[in-house]
């Protein structure tokens, strides 16, 4: 599931995400994800 989540990170498909964002993922799950990308691209 990380491996989609990193895949829609890199895209960055505006409307596919920020429906994500809307309706499923949560604030608080969105800056967990938001910190695991930004490691992730950093290491």
């Amino acid at each position: 599931m990380s491996g989609s989540v990193r895949h829609l990170w890199r895209n960055k498909s505006p409307p596919v995400f920020a429906h994500l964002m809307a309706t499923r993922i949560e604030k608080s799950v969105l800056a967990i994800f938001a910190v695991a990308a930004e490691r992730d691209v950093n290491f």
